[in-house]
């Protein structure tokens, strides 16, 4: 298998792993190298879970952008929400354990 690119969802796992360790700045890194990724448009499929673990990662590291994040990851997660009927879209906000989390946070005051 031939990738131009690296899949994003390591970087999100490994900022965690990092932060978990209590190593802040090496999970920022890698929280940035996430972010690159995202900017240039790959791995939108796993957006709001991976967008959700680095907001973690940034609460964690005390970082001010974690809200920043968090509006990001409920952006695309209420984004593709609206491309499903009303029926479907509560079934998806609230049957997966990440839009469930991403979703009571953004509405947290």
């Amino acid at each position: 298998m031939d990738r131009a690119k690296p899949p994003l969802e390591p970087f999100a796992g490994l900022a965690s792993a990092a932060a978990a360790l209590g190593r802040f700045e090496e999970a920022l890194t890698h929280v940035a190298c996430f972010e690159a990724g995202m900017e240039a448009g790959d791995d939108r499929n796993g957006a709001p879970r991976l967008l959700w673990a680095c907001h973690q990662v940034l609460v964690a590291a005390g970082s001010p952008r974690a809200h920043e994040v968090l509006g990001r990851a409920h952006a695309v997660l209420t984004e593709r929400a609206a491309l499903s009927g009303e029926a479907d879209r509560a079934g998806f906000l609230g049957s997966v354990p990440w839009h469930r989390a991403i979703v009571a946070a953004w509405g947290a005051p």
